[in-house]
């Protein structure tokens, strides 16, 4: 179950900015919003990208998790 985080105050960003969220290239990338960090009581998926070699973090199966898993099958027939 998530935990409920609706705060978007000025110090919840700078924290966000501390921690390094948003910044990194590939496997030492940490995204800026995490499926921790928003309420849901739908289908979250974490998946290991195998180009970027880090972990993907998704709040919807049918659009981004479905879009992922296209583009790591077209990148790889490149």
């Amino acid at each position: 179950m998530s935990k409920i985080r609706s705060s978007n105050s000025i110090a919840s960003i700078q924290r966000k900015i501390k921690e390094g969220r948003g910044q990194g290239h590939f496997s030492e990338y940490k995204p800026w919003l995490t499926v921790h960090d928003v309420p849901s009581i739908g289908i979250v998926t974490r998946i290991l990208g195998w180009k970027s070699g880090r972990l993907h973090h998704y709040l919807s199966e049918h659009f981004e998790l479905a879009h992922h898993c296209q583009m790591e099958v077209v990148r790889a027939s490149d």
